[in-house]
């Protein structure tokens, strides 16, 4: 039997497929940064910033920042919410906040953030807030006379945390009084001393003097002012501002020598040269044995005589610049070297003023 024999094979077979999973994550992630040290009166600015450094879709973010006490945006908000919304992965938005605080001190900071389910807080930041502050003093004397001058020290200190800067000193002029000088090339303006004492560094002081006239009288007060940037403050000082008078006695004969029973005239002047009245001012002429008293006038009439004197009612009052003079005739009786005395007292003085005139009788 003749043929080839057949031969048969079976294959079997599996169709395998492979797959790849991506793993889809966002991680959300929070930065707040802030100015470290401002000053009162300047808005702080701070800046926080959200990101996605993850993979996937962060849905509905939202950041929040609530704020300590004292411590607000400058539009009045002491708490603040962003409406992020979704950030891809990798992305990343900042979001700039000005802030303002109502009074000196450090304040802490930390910012909040959501999104899909995810949470983030940031890092703490610390804000020192600092404010200069100025105190001032003036002082004075608490009277003086018309036409003398009063001196006046002003003395400002910072006694805040910080520079005070653009600082400028002020006094006034007080009223009844002109300016004469100033120290510490400070000026008169208007009706104030001006010292540019520029920046004032934290516990530093400077002290300035001013010079015035007393020109009327009155109680004149002299303000004084500390002004910087974020600071200011004021003191004051009275000045009570009197007149005083200053009498002026003068006594002259008119015929120097005479004969014995001639008759000689003296005048007696009073002069007021002060700055205020002088009141009840009271005129007595005396004779020695040489003359007898004949008759005055003046002003005010004689109130007692005799014949070796004659002694004035009151004057009422005598102004500043004013004079009065009186008349008083007298008898030379007898020969030798002559004394006239005349006697002033007033209101004002504590004693009297003397005045003694010479003539030689013949």
């Amino acid at each position: 039997m003749g043929g080839n024999p057949a031969t048969c094979t079976r294959a079997d077979y599996k169709l395998v497929i492979c797959c790849g999973t991506e793993a889809i994550s966002p991680k959300l992630a929070l930065v707040l940064e802030a100015k470290a040290q401002g000053i009162l009166c300047d808005s702080i600015p701070a800046t926080v910033t959200v990101s996605n450094s993850g993979t996937g879709l962060a849905k509905n973010a939202v950041v929040k920042l609530a704020l300590p006490q004292g411590l607000s945006t400058t539009d009045g908000q002491t708490s603040i919410g962003i409406n992020v919304g979704d950030l891809k992965g990798g992305d990343s938005k900042a979001y700039n906040i000005n802030l303002k605080a109502e009074k000196a001190g450090v304040y802490s900071l930390k910012a909040n953030a959501e999104a899909s389910g995810l949470t983030a807080a940031s890092n703490a930041v610390s804000i020192d807030v600092r404010q200069p502050q100025l105190d001032v003093s003036v002082t004075g004397p608490s009277k003086i006379y018309v036409t003398k001058d009063a001196n006046f020290k002003v003395t400002a200190k910072n006694t805040g945390n910080v520079e005070s800067v653009n600082t400028i000193v002020t006094t006034s002029v007080p009223e009844g009084m002109r300016f004469v000088s100033a120290s510490n090339g400070g000026s008169l303006s208007g009706n104030a001393v001006v010292w540019n004492v520029g920046t004032l560094a934290a516990g530093k002081a400077v002290s300035m003097d001013a010079t015035f006239n007393a020109t009327v009288g009155g109680t004149g007060v002299s303000v004084a002012t500390a002004k910087g940037y974020c600071c200011q403050n004021e003191a004051s000082t009275p000045t009570k501002v009197e007149g005083v008078p200053a009498i002026l006695l003068e006594a002259i004969d008119v015929e120097d020598p005479i004969q014995v029973d001639g008759t000689e005239k003296f005048y007696v002047t009073v002069t007021n040269q002060g700055s205020a009245p002088d009141t009840n001012i009271v005129i007595k002429v005396s004779f020695e044995d040489e003359f007898d008293y004949v008759s005055s006038a003046g002003p005010t009439q004689a109130k007692s005589e005799s014949a070796k004197s004659v002694e004035f009612a009151p004057l009422a009052s005598l102004a500043p610049g004013q004079k009065a003079t009186w008349e008083v005739v007298a008898k030379a009786k007898a020969t030798g070297d002559h004394r006239t005395s005349i006697k002033l007292t007033s209101d004002m003085l504590t004693r009297s003023v003397d005045e003694t005139e010479s003539t030689h009788v013949y």
